[in-house]
């Protein structure tokens, strides 16, 4: 977002402090969804062949099969 002119840094703690100028920042709403919040990496070592299921509050939220060996998942989407 670009703001030029008269403006406030407004702050949900502290009071905002007005300026006169540009200010240029980026907000989390600029990403696609995929890319906003927080989503680990989980890592593991399968001992065999196994189906692998993350669930958050009891929802699956991701599951693929991993072969014998060190895994890592980068893919998962951030749920709230």
């Amino acid at each position: 977002e670009l703001v030029m002119g008269d403006g406030n840094t407004g702050s949900d703690i502290f009071d905002g402090v007005g300026f006169r100028g540009v200010r240029l920042y980026s907000s989390d709403n600029m990403y696609p969804d995929s890319q906003q919040g927080f989503a680990p990496t989980v890592r593991g070592i399968a001992r065999t062949a196994a189906q692998l299921t993350i669930r958050q509050n009891g929802f699956i939220i991701y599951q693929s099969y991993v072969s014998p060996g060190a895994f890592e998942i980068t893919d998962l989407h951030p749920t709230s």
